[in-house]
């Protein structure tokens, strides 16, 4: 048998380029020439440092052109299996979801190692040929405002790929799965007013009580422990019946058709308050969520993600001059609060399953084919080294807060503020908070400044942030 002769179509068909292909060629190549640069005084008598601007600003848009020319890339392959519903994909599709875009995390945490990595080594005097760059300390005066920007504006460019990438892919899954991506009923009217009453309470004792001069707080105290009492036994009725007036007010809202939307209610300010902290759940859940690498498939891989995503947050907060270390430690309680929210859509969606019988429905809103149970208590406990650290950072950008006092000439930085953080957990932990009962003396090297109410108020909410956390992860 001869060959197969090619067809008109076959021979006339013209050449195509590929060029997200030649886009992540092209960054790469702007970035190996922005790293020549940065890396060239390291190869030079002279010690020149004029085109450092210009290397940082090469290696910098190189890798993040070529970053989003492969994400671009990948969600071109993912997209049509993104579209499939899970029961129908095939193997190469359902291997094509479980990898996602595991790729573009790698670039991220070469991102955040390198920018640490960095900072670390610029708090090491003679380390590096550029001498102080500004990025670490312990007072406002030590940071170099021009550098920590660069330093953030890389940060957070790296995450820009991703961020676009799972938009897109909320997207595809609205159209095929008509879910939803900005939720207006993810947090009820009633529930949003129920908890704005509580916390607003809570922040109004606080305030007063840090106004309660101390001849004052001596006659308070003869009748405090009776008004505990009272508030304690009002909470216990308030969460019998809270429940149950927020279920009346939410099927009064349904029938008169006023919840429905914010187009239907217009500037309506007892809904649009709801509404707009629906939306940014919806934010957190479907964009910042996936930030952590907690929702990506295989072995491991998602525990793993997650501390790699945190763990840079922490030691940048940590080695950052205030309060610019506060940056990395908001992001890094943004993405496990995300994470705990996500959590709790995914319980919700098993509940929608259970009630309905099936597991495909537009009241599905994310899925439940990972719980992330075990990722979210792992974010919930980097919140025991990301808070002392934001007190840390607090400190040094307002040291009136606190009163510190080191033991030791060269006493620890962090081992002061964690041994701080130690013992106001064991004040507020349950079944921990024997302390005081037997008279044990913390001595902590650190305390809330007497004059100064804002330490007061920073430990009543790291108490608060504690017991939060704990019922979080209980319910």
């Amino acid at each position: 048998m001869g060959r197969n002769k090619p067809t008109e179509e076959q021979t006339t068909r013209p050449f195509r380029i590929n060029w997200l292909t030649v886009a992540i060629v092209l960054g790469l190549m702007i970035a190996t020439g922005g790293a020549g640069l940065l890396a060239a005084p390291f190869f030079e008598e002279t010690k020149t440092y004029q085109n450092d601007w210009l290397a940082l600003a090469l290696l910098a848009f190189g890798l993040f052109f070529a970053n989003m020319a492969r994400m671009f890339q990948i969600w071109r392959s993912l997209k049509p299996a993104i579209a499939t519903r899970p029961s129908r994909r095939i193997a190469a599709q359902r291997s094509l979801v479980d990898r996602g875009f595991r790729e573009l995390f790698v670039y991220v945490f070469m991102t955040f190692g390198s920018l640490t990595a960095l900072t670390f080594a610029s708090a090491q005097p003679g380390l590096l040929i550029w001498g102080n760059l500004g990025l670490h300390g312990t007072k406002t005066t030590d940071a170099n405002i021009i550098h920590m920007t660069a330093l953030v504006v890389c940060l957070f460019a790296s995450l820009v790929p991703l961020l676009l990438g799972f938009y897109l892919q909320a997207r595809a899954e609205e159209k095929a799965f008509a879910r939803t991506v900005w939720r207006h009923d993810a947090i009820s009217v009633p529930s949003f007013w129920a908890s704005a009453v509580v916390l607003g309470s809570i922040i109004g004792l606080a305030s007063w009580a840090t106004k309660v001069s101390g001849r004052e707080s001596e006659t308070l105290a003869e009748n405090l422990t009776f008004f505990i009492t009272l508030a304690v036994i009002a909470l216990f009725v308030a969460f019998i019946f809270l429940p149950h007036l927020v279920r009346y007010l939410e099927r009064a809202g349904e029938k008169d058709g006023n919840t429905d939307s914010v187009k239907a209610n217009g500037a309506n300010p007892l809904t649009l308050p709801a509404f707009a902290f629906s939306y940014l759940d919806s934010f957190l859940v479907r964009l910042i969520a996936p930030l952590t690498g907690a929702t990506q498939k295989g072995d491991g891989v998602p525990h793993s993600f997650v501390v790699l995503s945190l763990v840079p947050m922490t030691a940048l907060g940590f080695v950052l001059a205030p309060p610019y270390g506060l940056i990395p430690i908001v992001l890094g309680m943004v993405m496990v609060i995300a994470l705990g929210r996500r959590w709790a859509w995914i319980e919700e969606d098993r509940e929608t399953a259970s009630r309905l019988l099936k597991t495909e429905s537009p009241e599905i809103q994310v899925g439940f084919d990972n719980d992330l149970k075990d990722e979210a208590l792992l974010g919930y406990a980097s919140l025991f080294l990301l808070v002392p650290l934001a007190l840390h950072q607090i400190y040094g950008w307002q040291p009136t807060a606190f009163d510190y006092e080191p033991t030791a000439p060269n006493s620890n930085v962090l081992i002061a503020w964690l041994s701080f953080f130690g013992a106001e957990l064991a004040k507020a932990v349950p079944f921990v908070d024997w302390w005081e009962i037997y008279q044990v003396d913390l001595s902590p090297p650190i305390e809330a400044s007497a004059d100064n109410p804002l330490g007061k108020h920073l430990t009543f909410a790291a108490r608060a942030m504690v017991d939060l956390v704990i019922m979080a992860a209980l319910f």
